[in-house]
């Protein structure tokens, strides 16, 4: 999940970071993502 973060900050859709760490649905990525770190990973990708 670390490694989709990073990836995500450097511009990495939330759609590929998901793939990337293996889930197949970008939604059940967003909701681990934020419980996990208390934030949606669509809010973390422009910046």
């Amino acid at each position: 999940m670390a490694l989709a973060r990073e990836r995500l900050a450097q511009g990495l859709s939330v759609q590929e970071a998901a793939q990337l760490v293996g889930y197949r649905h970008a939604t059940n990525f967003a909701t681990a993502f934020g419980k996990r770190f208390g934030v949606a990973p669509s809010g973390r990708e422009r910046r």
